[in-house]
């Protein structure tokens, strides 16, 4: 599971890329992100094979998981499936 490190004031996009996921023909039909209450989702979007989330907020020192749950098909089955990163929310140093 990958790790990001982003400021509290910090508005950031983060994707998952679903292109070596899926098999030839599938692409992504919708997409959901499921955040904790002390982030705020300012907007999201997928493509056929990749889903995009910009996050702002959060508490400094804190670690939050971030799940996107997409919905793919190849115009025969239609399936499910999860992907996960953490978000760590730290003052830059600099």
């Amino acid at each position: 599971m990958a790790t990001f490190i982003k400021t509290p004031a910090a508005n950031l996009d983060y994707s998952l890329d679903y292109a070596t996921y899926l098999s030839n023909g599938e692409r992504i039909t919708a997409s959901s992100w499921s955040i904790p209450s002390e982030l705020t989702e300012t907007s999201s979007s997928f493509t056929n094979n990749a889903c995009t989330i910009f996050i702002s907020g959060g508490v400094n020192g804190k670690s939050y998981q971030i799940t996107n749950t997409i919905t793919f098909t190849n115009d025969v089955d239609t399936r499910t499936d999860s992907r996960q990163f953490t978000l760590v929310i730290a003052n830059r140093d600099d």
